[in-house]
């Protein structure tokens, strides 16, 4: 009998909003700061700083006084998270930044945390089998909503540039501490848009490509014969919150993407030894992410090592064969290490049932699903352990 731990999912949400809603406003309430902060020093004090600095400090100065203001948001978000009271996991006592109220798991040690207490309500039914298969590799999905958003922010987006262009080009003279000190303002208005303004208007363009796509369905059905309806039918809405559920997450465990609330009679398969074990394939992603982290820091890596074979030319065998070094490294990571760990482990992405893949490079839908879930996209059969105790 699998042990349950009594985190109520409805009470479990709602301190998770709660937390979320926190670090939001505390970061919305520093990038408005720091706005201010980048304004108030471009107007009053910047210029008259860098007058007596040469043309290589002003051009440095600019681009490391944003660069250092871009990496004081992202730390601070990092602080303002990992500084609030987070519920935790009553198991592995890890802080629930995020939860899957379908799954009712904790993302750390994929132990059952939580359940429903509410009745189960009938009324919900699963789309044709059709809409849950997935859809062929290269194919394209268009619709009058989409393409609409993508005009506005285009327009938006150029609007910007052609404003920050106007403020810069007014100047008579090449005045260069003038010109980075109207940067470094347009760059502290940047900041307060983004945080007050662009969040805002970014969430009502989700809105109204989502009701352009309503009101253009039929148009859209005859556009692309790929496209899949975006009007909700009653029955597939969920009878708790009356919202649209992940429809192949509900599939699959029986409950609501939005509140956990249990929608559909679903029979859980048991365990068997052939499957994948939770916890490694946990372990697994983990460490294919790092490899991802590195081919970006790769970019910037080569170039101090361009760099460096430059200024010490009588040693550029030696930087040469480190820079080879430091790029071999992503292979040597995906083809050897991850490769040996998936045969050590025994993880196979590749269903056994249905033959469909579900790696992150074939299908990154299915890959999540496999992640989260546990189960293959396409058949839906348990691929891995759920690793409850006894």
């Amino acid at each position: 009998m699998a042990k349950f731990y009594c985190y109520d999912v409805t009470e479990l949400l709602q301190l998770l909003e709660q937390e979320q809603h926190g670090v939001a406003v505390r970061c919305r309430i520093f990038a408005w700061m720091l706005g201010l902060a980048c304004i108030a020093i471009g107007l009053f004090a910047w210029a008259s700083m860098a007058r007596e600095w040469t043309l290589g400090v002003q051009v440095g100065g600019i681009v490391i006084a944003m660069i250092a203001c871009a990496g004081c948001l992202a730390v601070f978000q990092k602080i303002s998270k990992y500084s609030g009271h987070w519920p935790r996991c009553p198991k592995c006592d890890a802080k629930l930044y995020s939860f899957q109220p379908a799954l009712r798991r904790c993302p750390q040690c994929r132990a059952r945390i939580a359940t429903d207490f509410r009745p189960y309500k009938p009324g919900y039914s699963l789309p044709d089998p059709e809409a849950l298969l997935p859809r062929p590799p290269g194919q394209k999905s268009c619709s009058v909503g989409i393409f609409a958003g993508q005009l506005l922010m285009i327009a938006f987006i150029a609007t910007v540039i052609l404003l920050l262009k106007a403020s810069l080009g007014n100047l008579q003279d090449p005045d260069i501490p003038e010109i980075t000190a109207r940067m470094l303002v347009g760059f502290g208005v940047l900041v307060l848009l983004f945080s007050g303004i662009v969040t805002y208007l970014f969430e009502q363009l989700l809105k109204l490509v989502v009701l352009i796509d309503l009101k253009c369905d039929k148009l859209n059905l005859k556009m692309d014969k790929n496209y899949r309806s975006s009007v909700p039918d009653p029955m597939r809405l969920c009878p708790h919150c009356r919202e649209i559920p992940n429809h192949r997450m509900t599939a699959i465990t029986g409950n609501c993407s939005s509140c956990g609330g249990h929608i559909l009679e679903i029979e859980e398969e048991p365990d068997t030894p052939g499957m994948m074990d939770c916890r490694l394939l946990l372990r697994y992603e983990k460490l294919s992410g790092w490899g991802v982290w590195y081919l970006i820091l790769m970019i910037p890596g080569l170039l101090a090592f361009r760099v460096l074979e430059k200024v010490y030319k009588s040693h550029w065998l030696v930087w040469t064969a480190l820079a080879l070094f430091f790029a071999g490294i992503p292979l040597l990571w995906n083809f050897v290490l991850l490769r040996s760990l998936r045969k050590k482990w025994r993880l196979h992405f590749k269903c056994p049932h249905c033959g469909f893949k579900l790696g992150s490079s074939n299908n990154p839908a299915a890959w999540r699903i496999l992640c989260n879930a546990g189960h293959c996209l396409k058949c839906r059969r348990k691929l891995v352990r759920s690793g409850d105790e006894p």
